[in-house]
């Protein structure tokens, strides 16, 4: 996105070999020199602006900007070449090596995967890596099983007399909420009081890199008790009254005032927070900083309103008598569209619940990809294209919501352990953990609690 200075940033994914075979980026190859060694790649930038690439004619304002496919010759002969070059891409560790298992919290994923290769390389020990929750880790890290992980990885200290557990600290990792969020400062031309200040114009179409969070705003976001983080439409009195999202919230505009000048449409709004699927002890940590807040506990047990009169969505209010260990999506909201289905030649009703508009993700750091992508996987409506009725027809249109603005829980690890780099398989997500009346990271060390004599 370009500012209104002409400056510009954005964030991107970059995937190596090991993520996209295809484009090969870090495989050995041989250069033309003769010289083996990484495969370099590019990034490709190819400005489109707001004139036709053909005849110089301003762009239609309904149009905004040029559209159209990049390969397309005017536009492709201004591109700008960025070379990239990679760490060679690790080989993977032998297979016909007996293996010693290690289990353990997502939260040392990276770290452990970057070991792995480095631990393997010269004929050394494979150590395999199954992400679980913290508390199967410390089921199995006890148990007297054969094949049970002799190491595992958690949040939680083990505690056990029998076998005796050692335990030594390897990372240290916090939940953080990702943002990926543009500048999107309302046209002057289109506004009838005083526009917004010259130094707030010129930040639009920049990457948001603040964000104030209070306990009792996030608990907002992970319980939809915003109607446009539930089902539009469904069920209103769960959340009549409610800030249709957090960008009209008056406690997070007082917060983060820069809102206050963003266009006037709904549409123009910021979308649901993004979670992990599972227990975890990170998912506790952040309901236990919640709870900690007296407000935001009173408001989300559904004791009393915030000062704007924002009730919590009341699926969720009996949630909370102790910090839950997952993220739950309590909201019963569905959406229900009847369509005709030629092959069985009736009416069937096809429903979308908040759970299909805002899926769970694999893990935290699926969550991080995905607020990077600005991908929610969710289903939109209409559910799907109208199908002819016999000598009738429906019109057809069907497309999922579009998301441009999206927030994400996902987690930041550092190893205590010297490692060499990885190679990533995206780009540091710029992300900044929520701010206001408490710090918003969460630190627990982690432990590793071996079995002697075992892994």
């Amino acid at each position: 996105m370009t500012a209104a200075d002409g400056t510009g940033r954005a964030t991107f994914e970059v995937q190596n070999d090991r993520l996209s075979p295809n484009l090969g980026c870090g495989a050995q190859y041989r250069a033309p020199d003769g010289v083996l060694g990484p495969r370099p790649c590019s990034l490709v930038i190819v400005p489109r602006g707001f004139h036709n690439p053909y005849n110089g004619d301003d762009v239609d304002a309904t149009e905004k900007a040029v559209h159209g496919s990049p390969f397309t010759p005017a536009l492709w002969k201004h591109r700008i070449v960025v070379p990239l070059d990679f760490a060679p891409v690790e080989g993977g560790c032998s297979l016909d090596k007996a293996e010693r298992r290690t289990a353990g919290t997502e939260a040392v994923a990276e770290a452990v995967t970057s070991w792995q290769p480095v631990l393997c390389a010269g004929n050394g020990p494979i150590f395999g890596y199954s992400a679980i929750s913290d508390f199967e880790a410390a089921t199995q890290v006890t148990s007297p099983l054969e094949g049970a992980p002799g190491l595992v990885y958690s949040g939680d200290p083990v505690v056990s007399s029998n076998p005796p557990v050692v335990h030594a600290p390897v990372t240290l990792a916090s939940t953080v909420v990702a943002i990926n969020i543009d500048y999107n400062i309302i046209n002057p031309l289109d506004v009838s009081g005083q526009p917004p200040p010259e130094e707030i114009q010129r930040l639009h179409g920049l990457a948001l890199t603040d964000l104030k969070l209070t306990p009792r705003l996030l608990a907002k976001l992970l319980t939809q008790s915003y109607p446009r983080d539930g089902i539009p439409g469904e069920n209103p009195d769960q959340t009549a009254g409610n800030p249709n999202s957090i960008r009209y919230d008056p406690e997070f505009l007082t917060l983060n005032p820069v809102f206050k000048d963003w266009p006037r449409s709904e549409t123009a709004t910021l979308a649901g927070l993004m979670v992990a699927v599972g227990s975890s002890t990170a998912a506790r940590e952040v309901w236990q900083w919640i709870l900690s807040d007296p407000e935001a506990k009173a408001w989300i047990q559904g004791k009393k309103p915030d000062e704007n009169g924002m009730w919590v969505n009341p699926a969720y209010k009996d949630l909370f008598a102790s910090a839950p260990e997952t993220f739950p999506k309590a909201d019963p909201d569905c959406y229900k569209e009847r369509r005709f289905v030629p092959i069985q030649g009736v009416d069937v009703d096809f429903l979308l619940c908040a759970l299909d508009q805002w899926p769970y993700m694999g893990s935290m750091s699926e969550a991080a990809l995905q607020t990077l992508r600005a991908q929610t996987k969710g289903k939109g409506v209409p559910l799907l294209p109208s199908f002819p009725r016999p000598r009738t027809s429906r019109s057809a249109a069907a497309s999922p919501t579009s998301r441009e603005s999206l927030l994400g829980l996902g987690s930041s690890c550092r190893s205590l352990i010297p490692r060499r780099r990885p190679s990533t398989g995206f780009s540091p997500l710029s992300s900044a953990s929520p701010s206001g009346t408490r710090p918003a990271r969460f630190s627990r060390r982690m432990t590793a609690g071996p079995l002697p004599g075992k892994g």
